[in-house]
């Protein structure tokens, strides 16, 4: 294939593999992820400044978690607008490591416990609306921005040459997803409609993360005790080490024969109490 060439003002422009614009690292091939590592690079720098300050201090568990929604996800969702289309998977995993330090969480800590003591959604949720908010400002705005342009041209080449771009496809799925597929063949959205699908895709969230909790033998006594994907009050009542111990307690990071059974295969009916024999061995029958 030809290379092509472009000009401005008689100045041929070097076309290169990759460009830095306001932050986020563009690629020739149109794929983020490099930006996406990028963003965890620098993620990563930021949570071990504030991991010394949370141990130095002695900063309560809820508030660690609170800096760091405000200082850290600012800086892994930078630029998700337009790369969201992306595999999220590295940024869910990199969330979920840090949220189980704080809580002093063991790694195979199912997700569903980690962000529901921890009253957080996946970053999914986020990027989701940040780019349905995007997309609602590209076809609401002015129409002679560069930004829109390049999205009609984008919508007519798919349109009508059947051409893949994995940005409209994915805010085209996020619309049927939440039931809202006329927006996308009208190409009309209001402010009030985007905000309306932004609690869509909230509640389908927590809808996942509870059908997860309730059909995984794990989470049969999570299930009960977790009524709301929000932080419990005890988190901020209680010093660091009781709130670690229940936090251990409530999602199975402890040594109860519900617990340890799993590691011999013994069968769920038969994790015995020591001390009872004919009782269940699981956190109920502690309590």
């Amino acid at each position: 294939m030809k290379k092509c060439k472009f000009f401005i003002n008689n100045e041929e422009i070097e076309i290169v593999d990759s460009l830095k614009y306001l932050g986020v690292t563009l690629n020739r091939n149109g794929r983020f992820i490099n930006a996406l590592k990028e963003n965890i690079q620098k993620a990563t720098k930021g949570l071990h400044s504030l991991k010394a300050s949370f141990r130095d201090k002695y900063i309560p568990i809820d508030c660690q978690l609170e800096i760091c929604e405000k200082t850290i996800e600012p800086i892994l969702l930078y630029g998700s607008e337009i790369w969201g289309f992306e595999n999220l998977a590295i940024l869910e995993k990199f969330q979920s490591k840090y949220v189980k330090q704080i809580l002093g969480l063991r790694q195979n800590t199912p997700t569903y416990m980690v962000l529901g003591e921890s009253g957080k959604v996946p970053l999914a949720v986020q990027v989701k609306s940040r780019m349905i908010m995007f997309w609602q400002k590209l076809i609401t705005g002015k129409p002679n921005k560069l930004s829109s342009q390049l999205y009609r041209f984008m919508l007519s080449d798919m349109v009508h040459h059947n051409t893949e771009h994995s940005w409209l496809s994915t805010v085209k799925n996020i619309l049927i997803e939440t039931g809202n597929y006329g927006a996308w063949l009208h190409q009309m959205l209001s402010e009030t409609d985007a905000k309306r699908i932004k609690q869509t895709i909230y509640d389908q969230a927590l809808q996942t993360l509870y059908s997860n909790c309730r059909t995984s033998n794990k989470g049969r006594a999570y299930a009960t005790l977790k009524q709301k994907l929000t932080i419990e009050p005890f988190v901020s009542l209680l010093d660091n080490s009781k709130s670690l111990a229940l936090l251990k307690f409530r999602t199975s990071n402890h040594r109860l024969p519900v617990e340890t059974g799993r590691y011999t295969d013994i069968a769920y009916e038969d994790r015995k109490c020591p001390f009872c024999h004919n009782s269940l061995g699981d956190e109920f029958h502690y309590l």
